[in-house]
């Protein structure tokens, strides 16, 4: 099982500060990177529990987290990007063949946990 926590909430489409879904994806990988070099890649499905902790008072729309998650992952996108490491992705495509559960949930908190 991989196991890793994402400092941020890294949204869809997110271009506050000219950030694009290219440049969410790469800081994704890069987070990540480490433990992408650990696991073992005889798996073909996968599946992905993603817990997103919120301060403060602005919204966020879970819909949006899942999709720079799965995209980062996904060897075809990481070969689209041009990522000097293809071989890291887990799965070919984020496609049901391959990404077979998504469990997403969230909460409000007054700390960061």
């Amino acid at each position: 099982m991989l196991n890793f926590e994402l400092n941020g909430v890294f949204p869809f489409a997110r271009t506050k500060g000219g950030k694009t879904d290219l440049d969410t994806r790469n800081e994704i990988r890069s987070k990540t990177e480490q433990d992408l070099k650990n696991i073992n890649r005889i798996y073909k499905e996968f599946a992905f529990t993603i817990r997103v902790w919120k301060c403060g008072n602005r919204l966020v729309d879970l819909d949006n987290v899942t999709k720079p998650i799965l995209d980062s992952f996904a060897i075809k996108q990481w070969n689209k990007d041009g990522h000097p490491n293809p071989d890291l992705g887990l799965y070919l495509d984020d496609g049901l063949d391959n990404v077979v559960e998504v469990h997403l949930y969230g909460e409000r908190s007054d700390d960061i946990k």
